[in-house]
């Protein structure tokens, strides 16, 4: 019979081994309606190699704390904790973190559940591992559908960070206007969960719960649980976008309507560099020209314009240029920020001067 080794525990931190899976949330502890609440682990390594996994659970609302176990799992073993904070000496809640050798992320596979006990059998929610390189950066806007005022279920949402990270927290009306905001910042590795959203936002109403990532990294959940059976079910919030940003799609250079040179690939950069002169009689007129996908209005404004440059319409994006004989025989980039009151796009127009 192949056997797990189990070897020592430490109160400290240790270096990911190269890979890291995150599971956002695991208890030992009780919740309302009279549940006792547990989490369970499972590991698998299918591989055709040992494989030594890292284990660091971090208790709930604190940097500091941690504590690490590890575990070698030979070819085809199975490791089965049906409760993985009593296995740590462990109570309360907060997040676990496996890391193991990179060649093994293929190999090894990880599941967990935290569930409650009741007459009946047991009644949970699976809690997905998340892969460190997956877990959603700064600018992401991560959404929670709430049940909608049903005094039979109920609803918490927490976060798991991996470092210092910042959040504005929304409490959105059916419509989409918010009706309330708190901002907070995580120090460090944490894990933190509010138990209801009107307790959280000092009020309901509310039929979404959307936390702006404004800084760090950070993995965000919901847990929605019958209060009849403690049944829940858990739920990653996904990233989406309240709002599209502009497109850049090109110059007008002749102000006719026609796009002259473009952004055919949408990368944000022209084509082609535009020529201009210094020896052309006349100064130039051109239009830099954008779309927004929602067709919000738009506002242009020149970054680093170059010796001769104005911007003589910011809403039409119309530039007046008179070329600069010292920059003759130069190729410069012009910066544009295009916005919709919301989001920026930088367009980036490389000019080609002539004499």
């Amino acid at each position: 019979m192949r056997t797990i080794m189990i070897l020592t525990v430490a109160l400290f931190s240790t270096i990911a081994f190269g890979y890291e899976q995150i599971v956002p949330v695991v208890a030992k502890t009780g919740g309302a309606y009279g549940s006792l609440w547990q989490s369970d682990l499972t590991l698998l390594n299918a591989g055709k190699k040992a494989v030594e996994v890292t284990l660091t659970f971090q208790p709930s609302g604190q940097a500091g704390g941690a504590q690490v176990k590890t575990a070698t799992l030979p070819p085809g073993a199975v490791f089965a904790e049906s409760d993985i904070l009593g296995w740590f000496g462990a109570q309360g809640a907060g997040f676990l973190a496996l890391s193991y050798p990179d060649e093994a992320r293929t190999a090894l596979g990880v599941s967990s559940r935290t569930y409650t006990t009741t007459e009946a059998g047991t009644f949970g929610q699976a809690v997905p591992a998340v892969p460190a390189e997956a877990v959603t950066a700064a600018g992401a806007e991560l959404f929670l559908v709430l049940p909608g005022g049903s005094a039979d279920e109920r609803f918490n949402f927490g976060v798991t960070t991996l470092g210092d990270a910042a959040i504005a927290w929304q409490l959105l009306a059916p419509d989409g206007a918010v009706i309330a905001q708190v901002d907070k910042t995580y120090a460090g590795r944490v894990q933190e969960q509010y138990n209801g959203a009107e307790a959280f936002f000092s009020g309901g109403g509310g039929r979404l719960v959307k936390a702006v990532l404004t800084e760090g990294t950070a993995i965000v959940y919901g847990s929605r649980v019958d209060n009849g059976t403690n049944d829940g079910v858990f739920l990653l919030a996904p990233k989406l976008q309240s709002n599209q940003p502009p497109l850049f799609l090109g110059v007008d250079t002749t102000s006719d309507g026609t796009l002259d040179y473009r952004d055919a690939d949408g990368d944000g950069v022209l084509d082609n560099a535009i020529p201009f002169s210094t020896g052309y009689l006349f100064n130039y007129l051109f239009t830099i020209a954008a779309r927004d996908p929602e067709g919000d209005p738009l506002t242009f404004r020149l970054v680093n314009p170059p010796a001769g440059m104005m911007l003589t319409d910011e809403r039409a994006g119309t530039v007046y240029y008179a070329p600069s004989t010292q920059d003759a025989n130069k190729t410069l980039q012009l910066n544009v920020e295009i916005t919709d009151g919301f989001a920026v796009t930088l367009a980036r127009i490389p000019i080609l001067v002539t004499p």
